[in-house]
């Protein structure tokens, strides 16, 4: 027979199997203390981790619901962007808004303009005794009566001076270039330009003629006028 169901030895067979028995039970509560020991331990952590709700306590199901939001959250980079834009749409309405201070302009002074005949007052200064055959001098003022300064244009107002005993022609600018002025002067506002001709005291034809021809004692008057403009005079008496 087999040595664990017939125990075999020098002690008494029931001795055997008592020893058995307290080796079995010895087992047995050894497993069974492992197994409550693990039991505890397992059953600690799982309350700890999942308490049971208190029996009062509402729970979700009972609770309201929750109308979930019409106006959808924008992600960081949308918010971020509109944000930008807005700012960006701001800046450009304060800009076109705000009014625009245009720089000045340096302003060149106007050049000034042909002097009007109307606006220049002439004088013929010269002697008023003069000997026959012997040359005279003549000068014409050209004096700015305007407030503005201007320019004598000579070739577009041509000075003609010119000498008359009675209704006799004796001498006259306009038979030579060289005996009037020309070209452009300027001239500022009250102030002169007096141009200077000598007359020889004969008579003149034209392409610069002089006519060696005794004049005749007798009261001489030289006149100088610009077109359009108030003529000036100077009377000289002429002897022997």
């Amino acid at each position: 027979m087999s040595p664990l169901t017939r125990p075999t030895g020098p002690e008494p067979e029931r001795t055997y199997w008592a020893r058995r028995g307290v080796l079995a039970v010895a087992v047995v509560t050894t497993i069974a203390l492992a197994g409550w020991v693990l039991s505890m331990l397992f059953g600690s952590n799982s309350a700890t981790a999942s308490p049971e709700p208190a029996p009062n306590a509402p729970t979700l199901a009972s609770d309201a619901p929750v109308a979930p939001s019409t106006t959808p959250t924008p992600p960081p980079s949308a918010s971020a962007s509109a944000s930008a834009t807005r700012s960006a749409s701001a800046s450009a309405s304060a800009s076109a808004s705000k009014p625009v201070t245009p720089s000045p302009t340096p302003t060149t002074p106007a050049a000034p303009q042909v002097c009007a005949a109307t606006d220049v007052a002439l004088a013929v200064n010269g002697a008023t005794s003069v000997k026959s055959g012997s040359p005279t001098s003549l000068s014409v003022a050209f004096t700015n009566q305007g407030s503005l300064a201007c320019k004598l244009d000579f070739s577009r107002t041509p000075l003609t001076l010119k000498i008359y005993s009675g209704t006799d022609r004796i001498w006259t600018s306009a038979d030579c270039t060289s005996w009037a002025p020309t070209g452009v002067k300027p001239l500022a506002a009250s102030k002169s330009y007096t141009f200077k001709e000598e007359w020889p005291t004969l008579r003149s034809a034209p392409g610069c003629k002089l006519l060696n021809i005794y004049l005749q004692p007798g009261t001489y008057v030289a006149t100088a006028v610009l077109p359009g403009g108030q003529p000036a005079q100077l009377i000289m008496q002429l002897h022997g």
